[in-house]
C-alpha cells in the first residue's frame, strides 16, 4: 500500500484540537500544522555528519559539522525538550597551554556569522602533545521556543593523556547561552576555535543528532 498526495502550500490553521498533515510544495517535506498555527516537519531531518577529515584548525573559528545546506532546523520545528547532541572525534597537536572554545550556532546564514546559542571552553591544552586523540560531546536541550528561544547544555570532553587538547583527561563544562528565534528556518552548526595557532585540531568524525524532538 502506498500513499499519494499532491504537494501544496501551507494550509490555514485548523480548528481547535485538530492538526493537518500535508506535503509542502516548497521543499517536498511532510509537515503538520496544529491548531495554534505552528508548522513542524514530520520526523527528523536535521541529522548530519562529516564525510572527510578536516585540515588542522586552530585560532580561526571554523564549522566542524552542520552549517549551510547541511543541517536545517525548520521554522517552529523545535519544541521544549528537543535535545541536540554533537559527537566529535579528532586529534590535537599543541605546544602552548591554550584554551579551546566550542559553540552551537543557529541562524539563517549557515556560517560562523550565525548567533551563538551555546558556548563552552575547555581547560587549557597540554604543551607537548602531537596528534593526541580526543572526543568531544556537546548537548543542548531546548527550554523555551519562539522569538526568544533558548537552550541549556554542556560540553563533555575526553582526551587521551594530558598532553593534547586538554591537560585534564575528562571534564564537563557548563555552557553559556544566548536566545535565538525558533519561529524562522535556521541552519545549525558546531564550531571550534583555539586561543592561538599553537593548539591545532584535526577532525576525523563528527555528527549532529536530534536525540529527542
Amino acid at each position: 500500500m502506498s500513499l499519494i498526495s499532491a504537494a501544496r502550500a501551507t494550509p490555514s490553521t485548523p480548528a481547535t484540537n485538530n492538526a493537518q498533515l500535508f506535503q509542502d510544495s516548497a521543499d517536498k517535506l511532510w509537515k503538520q500544522i496544529d491548531d495554534g498555527g505552528a508548522v513542524r516537519a514530520v520526523g527528523q531531518n536535521a541529522v548530519t555528519a562529516i564525510t572527510a577529515t578536516s585540515g588542522a584548525i586552530s585560532n580561526t573559528e571554523t564549522i566542524i559539522v552542520g552549517g549551510l545546506n547541511n543541517c536545517r532546523i525548520y521554522a517552529n520545528s523545535l519544541k521544549v525538550g528537543t535535545t541536540i547532541r554533537a559527537t566529535i572525534e579528532g586529534t590535537c597537536t599543541t605546544t602552548v597551554a591554550n584554551a579551546s572554545t566550542w559553540r552551537f550556532r543557529i541562524g539563517t546564514a549557515g556560517t560562523t556569522s550565525d548567533g551563538v546559542v551555546m558556548s563552552a571552553a575547555n581547560s587549557v591544552a597540554g604543551t607537548t602533545g602531537t596528534n593526541i586523540p580526543f572526543e568531544a560531546q556537546l548537548f543542548a536541550t531546548v527550554r523555551a521556543i519562539g522569538a526568544s528561544a533558548n537552550v541549556q547544555g554542556y560540553l563533555k570532553l575526553g582526551s587521551t593523556g594530558v598532553t593534547g587538547l586538554s591537560a585534564v583527561t575528562w571534564q564537563v563544562v557548563e555552557g553559556t547561552f544566548t536566545n535565538f528565534d525558533s519561529t524562522v528556518a535556521n541552519w545549525l552548526s558546531v564550531t571550534y576555535v583555539s586561543a592561538a595557532a599553537t593548539t591545532a585540531c584535526t577532525f576525523r568524525n563528527a555528527v549532529i543528532e536530534i536525540v529527542k524532538i
